[in-house]
């Protein structure tokens, strides 16, 4: 079966977000853009005082930055001390991802800076060894129209309770860009309207930790469900029966419950979070 814009389109629409319901991908034709494998990558760090002042550089970037960066915050824990970061991914020349750099590394200055041109390859694999199997992780988000610094604030003081034993923290992607170029309704993936993706994450080893660093999840993010749009990103989804609803708002949902009636009835790839045809 083929689906494309000229053929089953609609069965497109709900690849793009939903495709896990609807059948196993054995081939895909799309675009790409010219690339070298070159890339400007690393982080900028920060005491935890300078908070305030980090989340405003990290939403100037995001806000006003071009579409070659792409940047993102995080809280955590360094050595036993909290910091602040924002790490970068600039895929334009060294010479433009220096001068676009330029203010976010003379901030502070930083107590440390990472950043440096290298291979693509080389920033994939960074986090092999810290994110390798078999650790127990959790995590949670929501899409932000805006940030708000007192709720990153308060996000932040919640890091420093994570349970002992596991590590927790708070990470926030740049959105917008190419991504809100296309309607958010073009897709059944949702939150295209979205500036950010906030999410709060938790991994450790000890099985008996599992209740307390999901409930740790659940209540840090929290703090920012009042300035949450609709939707969530489906493969942040770690909890077993979640309304499904809430991932795809109700209008996107309808849509997915009739296309899962015309191409699985019978609900054969239901091991995801399903949507019940």
């Amino acid at each position: 079966m083929r689906a494309s814009e000229d053929g089953n389109p609609e069965l497109l629409w709900g690849l793009r977000g939903a495709g896990a319901n609807f059948g196993i991908a054995t081939a895909f034709e799309f675009a790409l853009h010219p690339f070298d494998g070159t890339i400007t990558h690393g982080v900028v760090t920060h005491p935890i005082d300078r908070l305030d002042e980090v989340v405003g550089l990290f939403r100037e970037a995001v806000e006003s930055g071009p579409g070659e960066l792409m940047p993102t915050l995080a809280v955590a824990h360094d050595d036993g001390r909290p910091v602040v970061s924002i790490s970068v991914s600039h895929s334009g020349s060294p010479e433009q991802a220096e001068r676009d750099l330029a203010d976010l590394r003379a901030f502070g200055p930083p107590v440390r800076d990472t950043i440096e041109v290298k291979p693509y390859l080389v920033a994939q694999h960074l986090a092999d060894d810290e994110m390798e199997w078999g650790h127990r992780f959790y995590m949670k988000s929501a899409f932000l129209r805006t940030l708000p610094t007192d709720a990153v604030s308060r996000c932040a003081e919640l890091v420093s309770q994570a349970p002992a034993g596991a590590e927790g923290g708070l990470s926030v992607w740049g959105w917008g860009g190419a991504i809100a170029n296309v309607p958010e309704d073009g897709t059944a993936f949702t939150g295209r309207e979205a500036a950010f993706w906030i999410s709060a994450e938790a991994q450790w080893d000890d099985p008996e930790l599992d209740a307390d660093c999901r409930r740790w999840g659940r209540d840090t993010i929290a703090e920012v469900m009042p300035y949450a749009l609709d939707g969530r990103y489906v493969n942040d989804v770690v909890e077993v029966g979640t309304d499904v609803r809430s991932i795809y708002g109700a209008e996107k949902y309808d849509r997915l419950v009739t296309l899962k009636r015309a191409w699985d009835p019978d609900n054969v790839f239901r091991l995801n979070q399903n949507i019940q045809p």
